[in-house]
């Protein structure tokens, strides 16, 4: 499950990338959001500051929404072509998240809005045991890289 199966399906990244998918499996336990959010970082060490904090939040809110809705095995992908990164946090239902209808002044229920607007695309890709939830970022190099 996870990012390969995005990326074959041709909705993000190209075919080759999925050669170089790497991945997390996790428990659905409140820790799964900071042992996701680590695991993405070290395999994007390149990526600018802005972008990394970016990811992290958006990786953050798909996780906590796994573990909260889900309640399932979930599993982390992370992949990466010259200009974009793709994550995709899989899970063991098919059920497509939905927009939470909460209150301005509640404190949850803002996940898929943060996705919608902060990154560059997004999706949801079913398959037989589940679905990946996913995004991509374009990657840009770091302040200063390249310069000598």
């Amino acid at each position: 499950m996870c990012c390969e199966v995005v990326i074959r399906a041709g909705v993000a990244l190209e075919p080759p990338a999925a050669d170089a998918c790497s991945h997390l499996e996790l428990k659905p336990d409140p820790k799964a959001p900071k042992q996701a959010r680590a695991f993405v970082a070290d395999h994007l060490p390149d990526i600018d500051e802005d972008t990394a904090d970016t990811i992290a939040l958006l990786v953050s809110e798909l996780v906590t929404n796994a573990v909260l809705h889900a309640r399932t095995a979930l599993e982390v992908g992370v992949s990466r072509s010259a200009d974009e990164v793709l994550v995709s946090v899989g899970d063991l239902v098919e059920t497509h998240p939905q927009p939470d209808s909460q209150a301005e002044d509640g404190l949850g229920g803002r996940g898929l809005t943060l996705l919608r607007g902060l990154s560059h695309r997004w999706g949801v890709h079913s398959y037989e045991t589940g679905k990946s939830v996913w995004f991509t970022m374009l990657a840009a190099a770091p302040s200063g890289a390249g310069q000598g």
